[in-house]
């Protein structure tokens, strides 16, 4: 599994809204909490604690089964979930702070 998460998610924003219902019943931080703006068009970006983002990305992969009928790739939402738990746990190490991005394309410049 690659330990990297730029240009990577396209499981997690395909199964965005289920996974943000799953947030909500199982008292977990929403994904959409952690940011999603583009500072590339002039966003303001805005920078979170390693150890939210755990909280969701650990607590979302044993319950997705429990929403079976709505997620059709689970294994590959549970990889990209996977990926951003090991980030994370190397942002908690670090001391880095994160942000979700969205980008639109492959590329990094505007």
């Amino acid at each position: 599994m690659a330990k990297y998460t730029f240009g990577d998610g396209f499981a997690i924003a395909r199964a965005f809204a289920p996974l943000e219902q799953l947030c909500r019943t199982a008292g977990l931080p929403q994904i959409s909490s952690f940011g999603f703006n583009d500072d590339l068009k002039g966003k303001l970006l805005v920078w979170h604690t390693p150890e939210m983002g755990l909280k969701a990305v650990e607590g979302l992969p044993r319950r997705l089964g429990e929403y079976r009928d709505f997620i059709d790739n689970r294994d590959a939402v549970r990889e990209d979930l996977l990926r951003r738990r090991h980030a994370l746990r190397r942002a908690v190490d670090q001391r880095i702070r994160f942000c979700a991005l969205l980008r639109h394309g492959k590329g990094t410049c505007a």
